[in-house]
């Protein structure tokens, strides 16, 4: 069965991820939001030299994106 869960998506924004890799893992996480359960809970924490959390137990997946594109 497609139950609902709650989701920590941890991205890597560091110098290493420049270019062509972030836009992959953005297209990724969209592919993710995208196909996941309307009730899941996501969260998204940023990190680079530290940890950041952007967005913290949200079941709105345009939400998610929306700081996807931010970072």
């Amino acid at each position: 069965t497609d139950a609902p869960v709650s989701v920590g998506v941890v991205f890597d924004v560091s110098g290493s991820m420049n270019g062509e890799k972030i836009a992959r893992a953005r297209k990724a996480l969209q592919r993710f939001i995208n196909t996941s359960h309307p009730n899941d809970e996501d969260s998204l924490i940023a990190f680079n030299t530290r940890a950041q959390l952007l967005l913290d137990r949200t079941r709105n997946g345009d939400a998610l994106a929306e700081k996807l594109t931010l970072v």
